[in-house]
């Protein structure tokens, strides 16, 4: 068993202490032990004194304290309790949980997941945006909605809300089972995300200043510090002091928030920190690895690699493409060269990033982007099929520093995408709109911000922002920043307009969404030449009308022919608010009705 795992009443493998009664030491190991902290040797009786005495000299003690919850002899801490960390947690009991949420059940139980996808991604999506709880959240649907959120807090909160507003019945699941609905590869999964390594040095403030021992009840002083420090990241769930090699101190910490603990470890890279009359220093961060927990899924379960096989443990060789760089992009214009970048030939800043596999989030895109290219870009939008609720293939990445860029092209461009399904390799080129004002300008006046938060884009603070900013830190870099609000009344109008007309923002359900949904523009939503494009395009399928005015005996009727023509769908006959309204107008030419009863969209609008 791992010494992460061992009994607590047991100290680590490197402990005098080791399987050994915590109090007792004998005169060997305490020898041993005094002589490693430069204390000398212990006190221990001498033989000749004890045989001379014929006296057994008694057993040496020595204090145990208990710091934090933690037990310590010297400055050697005892093993933590088990199941203190998120990855620990006993998946079948109540108080398991995660950060992630799966929906079992809506309307109180009457509709199963996955009886009716847009059903239950309308409803979903529509609490999402009342709510600050999913304002860190990535939503996916695979035989029922699945949500993702970064930080645990969150997670607790949304369920209670989806319960409570959404009458939904709702569970937590692990990494593991989200993985396989993702149909990502378990082997991928980072078990221990949002957990770091951390170890800090000691030593005195001045060479100059005879400084005194540092000793066991100085442990709490550097504690409260180190969590201090880490705090200005976000909140802390866990923070575990595990081992002492002289006078370097390691610490095992968990975040609340994943997002918190990847830019701490960028961070403290960095910029690394000290502080105190004993001065500390951090020498070294990293994300936690280590041997998995006994109730692990992953020790229990079969690993699925990204094509849905079993690997029966053992992982098999990647298929992910070997990297081609740009093999497409030789005379494009936009395409991005290294060489004019640092020559200052070319100045734009705005890149485009192909080839996203459609599954990923977000929240994992920028966390690879704070891995590559920490604190040098201020804006992403991940671009989302609002049917569907994956990605649509493309990103916008601004950066206020051309060496992100740099390292994009380095570490990102012509690789492939780690434990997703997908053979295609990355790819970057310069976006039309270029600049960080320009960007913000286009969107804050879009009818984008009024989605779901996974579906907006996002912006964040630099690191020479965060650093000469007032109010902020340098902790601060790569913390999300507030979006701006509309600015243009009349293109926000505009657009919300013109989104209502793509079904975007249906009214009272009466648009045809599969139909509206699938129409694609080529330019900028909310432009002129986007709504004229848009208007083309519908004058193919009918005029945008409502069916507010119709009776009940003729809605009835429409539902009869609709079932008699297309089927019933698995719960009944379908509700005339589902049929699409070209269909309705349909079966009012062949019933005789005539169109009076149906009305343009906008003039029954002003009564809602």
């Amino acid at each position: 068993m791992s010494r992460h795992h061992s009994s607590p009443d047991l100290g680590p493998s490197s402990s005098p202490i080791a399987a050994t009664d915590p109090t007792v030491y004998s005169p060997e190991v305490l020898r041993g032990h005094f002589a490693a902290l430069g204390l000398g040797n212990a006190p221990v009786a001498s033989s000749s004194t004890a045989v001379a005495s014929n006296v057994v000299p008694h057993p040496t003690v020595v204090p145990v304290t208990t710091i934090n919850g933690i037990r310590y002899t010297r400055l050697y801490p005892h093993q933590y309790p088990s199941g203190l960390f998120s990855n620990e947690l006993d998946r079948n009991r109540r108080s398991f949980m995660s950060r992630f949420l799966k929906v079992t059940t809506l309307r109180y139980g009457a509709l199963p997941a996955g009886a009716d996808q847009d059903m239950e991604i309308g409803l979903i999506v529509q609490v999402m945006k009342s709510y600050v709880a999913f304002l860190k959240c990535s939503l996916y649907y695979w035989n029922g909605v699945y949500l993702r959120f970064d930080a645990t807090d969150h997670t607790c909160e949304a369920k209670q809300i989806l319960e409570a507003v959404a009458e939904c019945q709702v569970e937590y699941v692990d990494s593991y089972d989200f993985a396989r609905a993702k149909s990502m590869d378990t082997m991928a999964i980072d078990e221990f995300e949002g957990q770091i390594k951390l170890t800090v040095a000691v030593e005195p403030s001045s060479p100059q200043v005879t400084a005194p021992p540092f000793l066991v009840s100085n442990i709490g002083w550097l504690n409260s510090a180190v969590s201090a420090l880490l705090s200005s990241f976000g909140t802390i769930a866990v923070s575990v002091h595990i081992g002492t090699d002289s006078m370097h101190f390691t610490y095992r910490i968990e975040f609340k928030s994943v997002d918190a603990a990847n830019r701490a470890v960028a961070s403290l890279n960095l910029d690394p920190a000290s502080d105190g009359v004993w001065r500390w220093s951090t020498i070294e961060v990293a994300h936690w690895t280590g041997e998995r927990a006994p109730n692990s899924p992953h020790r229990h379960h079969p690993h699925f690699d990204d094509k849905g096989l079993c690997t029966e443990f053992i992982r098999q060789e990647s298929h992910m493409p070997r990297s081609v760089k740009n093999s497409n992009q030789h005379e494009s214009h936009n395409r991005v060269r290294r060489e004019r970048i640092e020559d200052g030939t070319d100045v734009r800043t705005t890149i485009m990033l192909r080839n996203i596999p459609n599954k990923l989030d977000w929240m994992s895109l920028v966390a690879l982007l704070n891995k590559v290219c920490f604190g040098t870009f201020d804006f992403v939008y991940l671009r989302i099929d609002f049917r569907s609720c994956n990605n649509v293939g493309y990103a916008f990445v601004n950066f206020s520093d051309v060496s992100g860029m740099i390292a994009m092209l380095d570490q990102i461009e012509g690789q492939g995408w780690t434990g997703f399904k997908s053979s295609k390799c990355a790819e970057i080129s310069y976006a039309t709109i270029q600049g960080h004002e320009a960007l913000v300008q286009k969107f804050r006046n879009s009818s984008v911000m009024q989605e779901a938060p996974f579906c907006r884009p996002h912006i964040f603070h630099t690191y020479e922002e965060a650093i000469s900013k007032p109010g902020l830190s340098v902790r601060a870099t790569g913390d999300l920043a507030h979006f701006p609000n509309p600015n243009n009344a009349m293109k926000f109008e505009r657009s919300m307009a013109n989104a209502r007309i793509m079904g975007l923002f249906p009214p009272n359900g009466a648009t045809n969404i599969a139909i509206h949904r699938g129409f694609v523009s080529d330019f900028d939503r909310g432009s002129p030449r986007d709504v004229q494009h848009i208007a083309n395009m519908r004058q193919q399928v009918g005029p945008v009308v409502t069916t507010s005015n119709l009776n009940e005996h003729q809605r009835r009727a429409c539902e009869e022919w609709y079932a008699s023509q297309f089927g019933i769908s698995q719960h009944g006959r379908v509700p005339f608010t589902h049929i699409p309204v070209i269909l309705v107008q349909q079966f009012m030419a062949l019933a005789g009705y005539g169109s009076a009863p149906v009305a343009p969209i906008g003039s029954q609008r002003r009564h809602h």
